[in-house]
């Protein structure tokens, strides 16, 4: 999906009100995850900087992001070592976070490390705690492991797109994306 200049790829449709999860295709920074070494996503860095509206910020350069996004996004930030479905103890209310490690498993059932439906080729930072000090990583391999706060990853910001977006053109390739609109 081509939307503010960005590609970006399906992971999900929400059931309940039928908005689109999409997370970018490429890295889009590489930022600190939070400057209180500690892996809680709400109050980071990291979820300042996505959900800025300004110039500076991420959401802020989204072309009318009160329009295509649901701001009232609810992501699972569970910490787990394992990458089944986590409980949902660590719930986080956002317009634009990062996927959670079982997001990104879910996308490669049945595939290799390599052909698996969200890998990139580039390592880049997901939304879940690994432990109080490591948060999962996905390598450019396509594995997981925690890794240090001290570093400084890629990331691939998340949002749902909300249910009134139509498509207008593409073929939902990566060379023919489909673009989209605003619906009735």
């Amino acid at each position: 999906i081509w939307y503010s200049g960005k590609l970006w790829r399906a992971v999900s449709i929400d059931p309940s009100d039928n908005s689109v999860k999409l997370v970018t295709q490429w890295n889009i920074s590489v930022l600190p995850y939070n400057a209180d070494n500690n892996t809680a996503f709400q109050g980071s860095y990291m979820e300042q900087w996505l959900n800025d509206t300004s110039v500076d910020g991420f959401l802020g350069n989204l072309r009318e992001p009160d329009k295509f996004i649901k701001k009232d996004s609810v992501w699972n930030a569970t910490m787990t070592t394992e990458t089944t479905k986590p409980e949902k103890t660590t719930m986080v209310t956002d317009a634009v976070v990062l996927l959670n490690i079982y997001e990104y498993t879910m996308s490669y059932k049945n595939a290799s490390s390599s052909t698996r439906y969200l890998n990139n080729g580039l390592s880049w930072r997901t939304l879940t705690p690994y432990s109080t000090s490591y948060v999962r990583v996905v390598s450019s391999s396509g594995s997981s492991s925690g890794y240090s706060l001290n570093y400084s990853y890629a990331l691939r910001p998340s949002m749902n797109l909300k249910s009134n977006v139509i498509i207008t053109g593409g073929k939902g390739t990566a060379q023919e994306p489909f673009t989209i609109k605003l619906g009735s």
